[in-house]
C-alpha cells in the first residue's frame, strides 16, 4: 500500500493523489485496461511542499478463446466409392474476451495433422476433427467432433452360367462337375477373391467347382459379404443327367435243342439267366424285355420253333437309356433214336455243355474231325482223349484227338478249349454209346 511521511505534518493515505498517464484518477481495486498502466501518486504538506512516486500495473490476457464445433456427422459413402464429400452440420466458431475471432482464425485437422474442411473428402470409417483458434496473447482454444463415413453399399456378385447336361461318371450316379467359370464379386471398399465367396446347395452344404454333384438339378447360391456386412448373392444351376445305358448280360450265345420228328416246337430253358445292372437305377429281371425274330416276347422255358431264333433282350432305365444283348436258340428236328452229340463253334472257342444224358452218354459240344470218324463220347470231365476210327468197308484204323476240359468231376457244364470247327449235330447210333459220322 501507499505511505507518506513529512518532517512537520502528519500525512495519511487520504492526502495522496494517484493518476494514470492520462491524468485519470486511479485507486486500488479500480479497473485497469489490458496492458501496462503507469500510476503516479503525489502528496503535498501544509507548506505546499510536494512528494511523488510511480509504479506500474500490468493486465495480461490469459483466457483462451471459446470454441464451438459441429455435431457428429454420420454419412454413407458415395455410390461405387470408398469415401464421400462431407459438409459439416455447422461451421466451428470462436469467441474471445479480448480479440475478435473470425473463421480465418480457426484451423481444423485430423489425427494425422492434415487440414480438414467442410465439403472435403472423407474415407470410410471414423475421422476425429480437431478445430483450434489462438488469440493475440497466444491463448488457444479447441474443440472436437467426429465424422463417421459408413459403407452401406452391397458388393456386386456375378455367377457362372448354368451347367447343363453334364453326364454322370461311368458306373456312378453322380459326376464331378467343373463350373463354366468362377463366381466373382466387386465392392466399393473391399477387394474380393473367389475364396471370399461362399457357395451352397439347397441343403446348405458348401459346394465348389470340381466337386461331386448328384443326379438331377442342383441350385447353387453364391454369396459375397463385405467388411461392413453388406451382402449380395446370385444363383446358377448344375444339371447332371444319366446317359449311361444299363449293362445287360445274355445267356451263352448258342443253345441247341432237338425235337422229335413231327414236332414243330419245344420248350427251351436257357442255359443261364439274364443279368442287369445300372449306374443309377436298381433294375431287376422283371425290367428286361426279350423278343424273338418276329418281335414276339420270348422267355426261358417258353416254346421255340424249328430253326434258329435270335433273342434280343433289352432294358431301359429311368433316363430312357437302353442296353441290349442277343443270343440264339437253335431247335433241330431229329429222325433217329438214342442220345445226342451236338457240336458248335463260337468266337474261336467251342463250349462244352452236357444238355441230355442217357446212361453214360452226354450231349457235348466238340470239334469236327474231317473224314469218316467214330466218336466215343465219355462222361468224364478230366483231360480226355476222344477215340475215332474211319470205317470204309474192310478198313479200320484209329487215332486220337486231344480235348482240354476245364472243370471239376461233378460240374454240370465243364468248359473245354479246343480248336473250332464247323457246327454239326449227330445222334448216337441206336443201342450204342457212339455215333458214326459221314
Amino acid at each position: 500500500m501507499l505511505s507518506a511521511t513529512d518532517n512537520v505534518d502528519i500525512l495519511t493515505l487520504s492526502d495522496t493523489h494517484c493518476a494514470d498517464s492520462a491524468g485519470n484518477v486511479v485507486v486500488s481495486g479500480g479497473m485497469y485496461e489490458l496492458g501496462i498502466t503507469t500510476v503516479t501518486c503525489s502528496v503535498t504538506d501544509a507548506a505546499t511542499n510536494s512528494g511523488s512516486c510511480q509504479f506500474a500495473i500490468e493486465v495480461v490476457d490469459l483466457e483462451p478463446p471459446f470454441m464451438a464445433c459441429s455435431n457428429p456427422v454420420p454419412i454413407a459413402t458415395d455410390i461405387g466409392r470408398p469415401d464421400t464429400a462431407v459438409t459439416w452440420t455447422q461451421l466451428p466458431s470462436a469467441t474471445d474476451n479480448v480479440d475478435m475471432m473470425t473463421s480465418s482464425d480457426i484451423r481444423c485437422t485430423n489425427d494425422a495433422g492434415f487440414a480438414m474442411v467442410s465439403g472435403g473428402i472423407y474415407g470410410v470409417g471414423t475421422t476425429t476433427v480437431t478445430c483450434s483458434a489462438s488469440d493475440a496473447s497466444m491463448n488457444t482454444g479447441s474443440c472436437q467432433f467426429i465424422i463417421e463415413v459408413v459403407d452401406r453399399e452391397s458388393p456386386q456378385i456375378s455367377c457362372p452360367n448354368a451347367v447343363t447336361s453334364e453326364s454322370t461318371d461311368i458306373g456312378r450316379a453322380d459326376a464331378a462337375v467343373s463350373w463354366t467359370s468362377m463366381p466373382s464379386a466387386t465392392d466399393n471398399v473391399d477387394v474380393f477373391t473367389p475364396r471370399d465367396i461362399l457357395c451352397l446347395n439347397e441343403a446348405g452344404s458348401a459346394v465348389i467347382s470340381g466337386g461331386v454333384y448328384d443326379l438331377g438339378i442342383t441350385i447353387v447360391t453364391c454369396t459375397a459379404t463385405d467388411a461392413a456386412l453388406n451382402t449380395d448373392s446370385c444363383q446358377f444351376t448344375v444339371e447332371v443327367i444319366d446317359t449311361e445305358a444299363p449293362d445287360i448280360s445274355c445267356p451263352n450265345s448258342v443253345i441247341s435243342v432237338i425235337v422229335d420228328s413231327g414236332q414243330s416246337t419245344v420248350a427251351v430253358s436257357w442255359i443261364s439267366m439274364l443279368s442287369v445292372s445300372d449306374n443309377v437305377d436298381g433294375l431287376t429281371l422283371s425290367d428286361i424285355l426279350c423278343v424273338g425274330n418276329a418281335g414276339n416276347i420270348v422267355v426261358s422255358g417258353g416254346m421255340y420253333g424249328l430253326g434258329t431264333t435270335t433273342v434280343t433282350c433289352s432294358v431301359t432305365d429311368a433316363a430312357l437309356n437302353t442296353g441290349s444283348c442277343q443270343f440264339t436258340v437253335e431247335v433241330t428236328e431229329n429222325n433217329n433214336n438214342g442220345a445226342i452229340i451236338a457240336i458248335a463253334a463260337s468266337s474261336g472257342v467251342i463250349v462244352l455243355g452236357c444238355l441230355v444224358a442217357i446212361a453214360s452218354i452226354c450231349v457235348c459240344l466238340m470239334r469236327r474231325v474231317p473224314g469218316h470218324g467214330l466218336y466215343d463220347v465219355q462222361n468224364s470231365f478230366s483231360n480226355k482223349n476222344v477215340e475215332w476210327e474211319e470205317r470204309p468197308e474192310g478198313y479200320r484204323r484209329s487215332a486220337k484227338h486231344d480235348i482240354r476240359f476245364h472243370g471239376q468231376q461233378n460240374d454240370i457244364f465243364p468248359r473245354p478249349y479246343i480248336v473250332p470247327g464247323p457246327e454239326f449235330v449227330r445222334r448216337t447210333d441206336e443201342n450204342f454209346n457212339d455215333a458214326f459220322y459221314y
